[in-house]
This record gives C-alpha cells, structure tokens and sequence, in this order.
C-alpha cells in the first residue's frame, strides 16, 4: 500500500475518573479518561519520490460516560469520544489515523469502517434493566471523521445510525446483541453486532 517503515517513540501522560456504581450495567455516575501523547517519528525513505525524515506528533484520546436512573429499572445514558492526532507530516500516514465504526463505537456500520486524523462519535442509550448485568435498550449514535489526503483533499463527514438492542448475562460472560441501522439502511437492512464480555 506504499506505506514507508517507521519507528516512533512516545510519551505520554493519562488521567482517569470513575465514580459509576457497575462496571457492566451502571445506573448511575460518570466515567472520564483522557490521554495526551507526544510522538517523535522517524520514516524511512520508500523510494526515489517519498523523502523519509524526523516528525513530531500528538495524540489525544478523550473518553466519557454518564449514566442516571431515570424510573424505575430505567437508565438514561450517554458516551462521548474524541481522538486526534496532529503532526508536522505533510500528510498523516494511514496507520497513524484512528479508526472507528462497528459494535463497540458507531453500531449500523462496519468494523472500523471509518478513519481520519480526527474522529469523535456519540452514544445516546435508553436502557430497561432486566437484571444485575442484562438490559434491553434503544439506541442512537453520531459520528465524525476528518482527514486531508494526497494533494490537500479535505475528507469530512458526519454518520449517524440508531437502533436496539439487548445484554445478556451468562455462564461466558455477557452477550451482546445489537441491530443497526445506519445511513440509507432499511429497518430490514440494518447490521447485527455481536460481542461477548468477560467479567473475571
């Protein structure tokens, strides 16, 4: 894919808060993290036309959560999520942009089906509480993505999708199930999304 080696070293400094009551199903707090990195870079040369060099880059990563009982076994719940990277680079090579989309971040879309240098997307949850680590709940999600390519083109685009789904506890951990509907999806069109979380 005409992707030069590289070798970077990085430093970086992270802060967390966390003051949910259930790591799996909370009904109530907020969670943050934020993560700060400074990256020196050193590509090398791929051919003859891509000059090789030192460069300097930053991350930063933005997470957060709220989630507030509504009635009762009802939960209102939001994420909001940032990511960017900068660089003295003319163009930010492909492996060093984010990439989001899929279960876990955009649901209604593929596996990381999305990227850019700056990325940030939502999700909003009504959630109805089945038990201690199960729930059924509607969703909505909005996304963002930014990059500049070759010859200064600006790629920016917004995505939303929305949909349901459900929790399950069991014996391996808890199930999840999601059906999504993104942009131009039919309510028979939508995606699935299947995940599975540990709790040991």
């Amino acid at each position: 894919f005409g992707i030069p080696n590289s070798q970077s070293t990085a430093t970086g400094l992270g802060l967390r808060y966390d003051s949910i009551d259930d790591p799996i199903n909370p009904r109530r707090g907020a969670e943050f993290y934020t993560l700060l990195e400074s990256i020196s870079k050193k590509v090398s040369a791929l051919d003859s036309i891509s000059a090789g060099g030192s460069f300097k880059q930053k991350r930063l990563v933005v997470d957060a959560s709220w989630s507030q009982p509504l009635w009762n076994f009802q939960v209102f719940y939001m994420g909001l999520h940032w990511r960017q990277v900068t660089s003295n680079e003319p163009v930010i090579s492909i492996t060093d942009q984010f990439r989001f989309g899929g279960a876990t971040t955009l649901r209604g879309y593929r596996e990381e089906q999305f990227r850019g240098s700056r990325i940030a997307w939502a999700n909003i949850e009504y959630r109805y509480l089945l038990a201690r680590h199960s729930r059924a709940f509607l969703f909505y999600d909005l996304g963002y993505f930014f990059r500049v390519e070759e010859a200064n083109k600006k790629i920016e685009q917004i995505k939303q999708s929305f949909g349901f789904g459900v929790r399950m506890e069991t014996r391996l951990g808890v199930i999840g199930l999601d059906y999504g509907m993104g942009e131009g999806d039919t309510l028979l069109r939508g995606k699935i999304h299947v995940s599975l979380i540990n709790s040991f």
